[in-house]
C-alpha cells in the first residue's frame, strides 16, 4: 500500500501510459496494484478526497474521438462518488484555471450507472454526453486538452473501491 498526496515523484504509471494519484487535506488513498497492474484500490478516508487518473503523464489528452470511459468496479453496498474531468490550457502546460476546479466538466454521480453491491464485478460506462456542457467558467469543456479523469465524493468512508480495466471506448 502507498499513500499518496497530490502527485509525487516518483510517479506510480498506470497501463495506459499516464500516471495517478490522489489526496486532500487529512485524507489517505489506499492503491494496491496487483500483478497484473490492472486494479487498484481506493480506500477514501474523507469524501473531498480525490483519486485521479491520466491518459498521458507528462501532456494533454485529446478525447475528442472518443465517447465513453468504461472501468470495472467492486465496490460497498451503497458505495458512491461523483466522476469528471479536468482540462489543460491550450499549450498543454497546466491546468486551465489552476486548481479552482471552475474548468471541469459537471461531476456525475457513479450512482446514475450502476448499484455496487460489494461483490459484484459490474462494468460501468460514463458517456461523455454526460459531461459535456458548460464549466463553471462559462465555456464548453475542452475535450482535446484533458488533463486527467477525477472521482471525488465518496461514500462510505474507510471503505474499499476496486477499480481495474480503465479503458475508453470511440465512437
Amino acid at each position: 500500500m502507498l499513500p499518496l498526496v497530490g502527485e509525487i515523484e516518483p510517479r506510480q504509471v498506470n497501463l495506459l501510459g499516464g500516471d495517478y494519484g490522489g489526496g486532500e487535506k487529512n485524507t489517505t488513498l489506499k492503491f494496491a496494484v496487483q500483478v497484473s497492474q490492472k486494479d487498484v484500490e481506493v480506500t477514501p478516508l474523507t469524501s473531498a478526497g480525490f483519486f485521479f487518473f491520466k491518459f498521458d503523464a507528462g501532456a494533454c489528452y485529446d478525447l475528442s474521438n472518443i465517447n465513453s470511459l468504461a472501468f470495472d468496479l467492486i465496490a460497498p453496498v451503497g458505495g458512491s462518488f461523483d466522476i469528471g474531468l479536468t482540462q489543460k490550457t491550450a499549450d498543454c502546460k497546466q491546468r486551465l484555471d489552476g486548481e479552482s476546479s471552475k474548468s471541469d466538466t459537471k461531476y456525475v454521480p457513479l450512482t446514475k450507472y450502476t448499484t455496487p453491491d460489494a461483490k459484484t464485478k459490474q462494468t460501468v460506462v460514463i458517456p461523455f454526453y454526460d459531461l459535456a456542457g458548460p464549466t463553471a467558467l462559462g465555456t464548453d469543456f475542452d475535450f482535446a486538452h484533458l488533463k486527467d479523469v477525477t472521482f471525488i465524493n465518496w461514500k462510505p468512508l474507510n471503505a474499499a473501491f476496486q477499480i481495474s480495466d480503465i479503458r475508453l471506448r470511440r465512437a
